[in-house]
């Protein structure tokens, strides 16, 4: 009799293949627990702007699954000032804004894969008056 009295009705043989079967199922359900990258290209850290300038934003994200969300989030004084999000999965955002207030902002890039997992990334820039 072997370990598992529902395979008695097969070979030796078929119990292998079932129980090998079983751990490739099992392995394959296995579930991703690595954070999306988020890269921001610009601007760069640290970066001061003037009342009225112009702000390139720019940010790549990747994953070792897919990619579910991504985004980019403005926030002036903590209040969102400007939402991209994408559920697409887009692997690049570029924004172009214009900086209109004399007060520092913060840039904040959001990732969330399909298997649930999140990154952010946040900068904050300097405005000067």
């Amino acid at each position: 009799m072997g370990r598992f009295p529902f395979l008695n009705l097969l070979p030796v043989k078929a119990e292998f293949i079932f129980l090998f079967a079983m751990l490739l199922a099992f392995a394959a359900c296995k579930k991703d627990k690595t954070d999306p990258v988020i890269v921001m290209h610009s601007p760069v850290e640290g970066a001061s702007f003037d009342n009225g300038d112009t702000m390139w934003i720019q940010a790549e994200f990747s994953d070792n699954d897919a990619l579910k969300e991504t985004g980019i989030i403005v926030l002036k004084n903590g209040v969102s000032d400007m939402d991209h999000r994408d559920a697409s999965g887009a692997h690049g955002h570029n924004y172009l804004i214009n900086v209109t207030a004399n007060t520092d902002f913060e840039v904040k890039a959001i990732a969330e894969d399909v298997s649930g997992n999140k990154a952010e990334l946040k900068r904050t820039y300097n405005v000067v008056p």
